[in-house]
């Protein structure tokens, strides 16, 4: 019986994506695990170190958690989004499979085509390419010693468009430096009006009047 048992629930694993909820979504859902068990009151199956396809997205997470009757995904512990050149990671994840929208929570958004970062305490994946970060920073400097960084109570991110700030500051080396209630930026490798990342420069003479000191330069184009 308990051999029998252990068949039936290897069974309900390989099967479980191709229930007649899940069959209509375009993309077929795979979990790779180093194992996992079966709450029969719940009819829940929990994986641990899983790594989930879906698409052209990937999910990783200590711990996973797939609901069928609410079509949702949940990870906790170290948990990541990968999605192109885009990675979202955090401690705790939900991912919806009809909407295709997941919520990270204590996350971390990097671009890599962009060379940018966003560290949030919950970001939520609104689209392949679109972003929601709360309480949020962003910069494209090293995230322990940014020379510059922007803060604001909402980001949005729009990949290859723009990103938008409300209630921004400006830090830089940390300190206060400018206020904007509202601050928009190019997210595309492409020329596109908006703000460009700030800079901030040593200019020195030898002649006093001329010794500027650390300037700070925000572009416009």
């Amino acid at each position: 019986m308990q051999l029998l048992r252990k068949a039936l629930v290897m069974l309900m694993g390989l099967a479980l994506f191709a229930t007649p909820a899940l069959a209509q979504l375009p993309d077929r859902v795979q979990i790779r695990a180093s194992g996992y068990t079966l709450d029969p009151a719940t009819n829940t199956l929990r994986y641990q170190d899983a790594i989930v396809t879906y698409g052209g997205l990937t999910i990783e997470g200590e711990l996973l958690t797939y609901d069928p009757n609410q079509r949702l995904i949940t990870a906790e512990g170290l948990v990541r989004i990968t999605e192109g050149d885009t990675i979202v990671a955090g401690e705790h994840l939900t991912f919806n499979l009809a909407e295709r929208t997941a919520i990270i929570k204590q996350a971390q958004l990097f671009d890599l085509r962009q060379g940018t970062r966003l560290i949030a305490d919950r970001i939520k994946r609104v689209s392949e390419t679109q972003f929601q970060a709360e309480n949020c920073t962003f910069t494209t400097c090293d995230p322990k010693e940014p020379v510059w960084e922007i803060s604001g109570s909402r980001i949005d991110y729009v990949e290859e468009n723009l990103g938008s700030s409300q209630h921004t500051l400006l830090r830089v080396k940390g300190v206060p430096v400018f206020y904007f209630p509202l601050l928009a930026w190019p997210t595309t490798t492409k020329r596109k009006t908006g703000f460009l990342s700030p800079g901030i420069e040593l200019d020195q003479s030898n002649i006093s009047k001329f010794d500027l000191g650390y300037r700070i330069g925000i572009a416009f184009f």
